[in-house]
């Protein structure tokens, strides 16, 4: 199959500082559309810092003012793709993929068919071998090699599969992944190094009707809480401030304290420079001003509901207020038993216009200590954004919450995941699990984000015991306002009504596997 043949030049224009790189995809869809477009490179390729011990034995990595040198730029020059040591950061991943040299889209699906378009200009795609798996919820099915491929420099070719791709049941989400690796070793590589990989989703079955509500599931008022019981599964919500205060199953805590409403996030250099002054115009200086890091409940409000009402048990509302002038927020919680024993949650969260633009829309809730394992389903392995996810495959993943961590020089924002179905957390003998009611973004840390907004180095911070969850609607993207422009507008949330929607329901560690509960 020919494409059409023009001469171009696509040159990369990436300003990037720390968790950054927003928008590129959006740079390589006008470089590939305009010919002729081009200008800036990779601006910076390494970290520009120096390694230190402290007193305590622990190394951490100094820049500007660490030296006793005045005048300074602080972190100006810790803005690479890598770091100081080489290890690349994650947003390398994102222009791995954006600038990979063969690409991969649909044909007749019905006839097992896909096609392969070769990016490079000057050679065919015989030094690459591919390879194609079908994933059904993030669980390999199907897969083998693709023929040998001799697709000629700026052309593509339609390709059969060599097997038929599977009919999801109901329900379920099919995901074809098709990728390329280099057959020999070069001078630069390993035979069997990933190139490139793309993945093209597969027709969905019709969903599944939904569970009825549970049948045994009952309200009951316990001096300053109101319960929600459904099975061994309790959730207690103060009546207060409609907060909800534990979620146990079994008598065994999973779930210490919140969703409670979540703004703030600890800024990334692109949001404003922490240790810089002049940055009024950045988006930290307007999350500041507003105080969205600092809100406070000034009303709130339980009401319990029939249980005709949707299936629906209580609802909590709380105005919340952040500096005097900025306007009332107001954050509504529906809470209703659901299947399989959990409870769902449907919020409602109002922003004044002074709180538009905010760095995410979402709640926060505490996890006891040892919820250690996580598994999700959405992008992955490494963090994914609005604005940054088209390098993050789709898939079921697995690691720590730990391993989270992404130890940016000056401590910020990090470890999300977009696009997310469903995750859950394990300490050995139980687990919760989260499902969205669409998709959502979460992160799972042992740092708050004031404990990384108030670190200026690695070295000051310490883990706490218990698991910090954050589950969002969206964050606002990455962007690369540092040097450049900011995140684009479809990336940023404003003003008015948002809604969203999730599922909490804890299990048994290897009675139930967490992805057969997500689709129940």
């Amino acid at each position: 199959m020919e494409r059409r043949n023009r001469p171009r030049h696509p040159i990369r224009f990436i300003a990037n500082w720390y968790n950054s790189s927003g928008n590129l995809a959006e740079y390589w869809e006008a470089i590939r559309e305009h010919h002729g477009l081009q200008g800036g490179f990779i601006w910076d390729w390494v970290d520009q810092g120096i390694r230190l011990t402290d007193d305590n034995g622990l190394d951490y990595w100094a820049y500007g003012g660490d030296f006793g040198d005045e005048p300074n730029d602080a972190n100006f020059c810790i803005n690479g793709m890598i770091w100081p040591d080489r290890t690349p950061h994650p947003a390398m991943e994102e222009i791995k993929k954006l600038t990979q040299p063969v690409e991969v889209r649909g044909g007749a699906i019905d006839d097992w068919e896909i096609v392969v378009e070769n990016r490079d200009f000057f050679r065919d795609l015989s030094w690459l071998r591919g390879t194609w798996e079908v994933a059904v919820d993030g669980v390999r099915v199907s897969g083998g090699a693709l023929p040998a491929l001799a697709t000629r420099p700026q052309q593509s070719e339609v390709v059969s599969l060599p097997a038929p791709l599977p009919d999801p049941a109901p329900g379920r989400e099919a995901v074809l992944t098709v990728r390329f690796a280099l057959n020999v070793d070069t001078t630069w590589g390993h035979a069997g190094q990933e190139m490139a990989w793309s993945q093209i989703a597969l027709p969905r079955a019709e969903p599944p009707q939904r569970a009825a509500s549970p049948t045994d599931a009952r309200v009951e008022l316990d001096g300053p809480v109101i319960s929600i019981a459904v099975g061994e599964t309790r959730a207690a919500v103060r009546t207060a401030d409609g907060a909800l205060e534990s979620l146990t199953t079994g008598g065994v805590p999973v779930l210490e304290s919140g969703p409670l409403l979540n703004l703030w996030r600890a800024a990334v250099d692109n949001d404003g420079i922490k240790q810089w002054s002049g940055q009024k115009g950045k988006a930290l200086a307007r999350w500041l001003d507003v105080g969205a890091n600092a809100l406070d409940v000034v009303a709130a409000e339980v009401d319990t509901l029939p249980a005709s009402a949707g299936g629906a048990a209580l609802v909590a509302r709380r105005v919340y207020v952040g500096a005097e002038d900025a306007g009332e927020i107001t954050h509504e919680q529906t809470y209703s038993p659901c299947s399989p024993y959990g409870v769902h949650l449907a919020e409602t969260i109002v922003l004044p216009d002074l709180h538009a633009d905010p760095a995410r829309v979402g709640v926060t809730f505490t996890v006891p200590a040892g919820f250690e394992r996580l598994v999700w389903y959405g992008r992955g392995p490494h963090e994914s954004y609005w604005d940054r996810s088209a390098g993050a495959p789709l898939g079921r993943y697995e690691s720590t919450v730990s391993d989270q961590y992404v130890p940016y020089i000056v401590p910020q924002e990090h470890g999300n995941h977009a696009d997310t179905r469903w995750f859950a957390l394990e300490d050995g003998r139980t687990g919760l699990l989260v499902v969205s009611d669409d998709t959502m973004e979460f992160t799972a840390s042992h740092f708050t984000a004031d404990d990384l907004y108030a670190a200026t180095h690695t070295n000051t911070l310490e883990p706490r015991a218990e698991v910090i969850v954050c589950v969002d609607l969206h964050q606002r993207g990455l962007g690369g306002a540092s040097c450049g422009p900011d995140t684009l507008d479809k990336y940023r949330l404003g003003a008015g009504e948002h809604r969203f929607g999730y599922r909490l329901i804890p299990y048994v560690v290897g009675v139930a596997d967490p992805g057969d509960l997500a689709r129940q």
